[in-house]
């Protein structure tokens, strides 16, 4: 669902004449300590306004459990969005993120395992920097 409000969010920008360019990625990887997999979509939608580069971006990792390389259990989405700012090589970040398990609580598993995926957490990261 929050998917969803990011991809309807970037189009409806795009839709009020803010020329831009819209451009994402799709990665799937293992998190070798945990031994989950993951699939993390994002989108990111760049446009100017005078002479700042400006980019809003977000998306959604979620990571879960497979068996023969086949998706069993879903156990964790973490949807981010954001807003950075570009002046030539120096920029301004502020981002936004939520975590959240996605198992029921009920599932049975041995203690480790429900406290690593049950907790959530949100924060809010402010950032400054230069690329080079």
């Amino acid at each position: 669902m929050k998917l969803l409000i990011i991809v309807i969010t970037f189009l409806l920008i795009a839709s009020v004449g803010i020329a831009g360019e819209m451009h994402g990625s799709v990665e799937l990887g293992q998190d070798v300590k945990w031994s989950l997999t993951f699939v993390d979509v994002q989108l990111n939608y760049s446009f100017d306004i005078w002479i700042f580069d400006t980019s809003i971006f977000g998306g959604v990792i979620t990571y879960f459990e497979t068996e023969y390389f086949i998706p069993r259990i879903m156990r964790r989405s973490i949807f981010p969005l954001g807003l950075q700012i570009n002046y030539q090589d120096f920029f301004i970040r502020g981002k936004w993120f939520c975590s959240h398990p996605t198992i029921n609580h009920n599932y049975t598993d041995n203690g480790d395992l429900l406290d690593r995926y049950l907790w959530n957490m949100s924060g809010i990261i402010i950032s400054a920097g230069i690329e080079f």
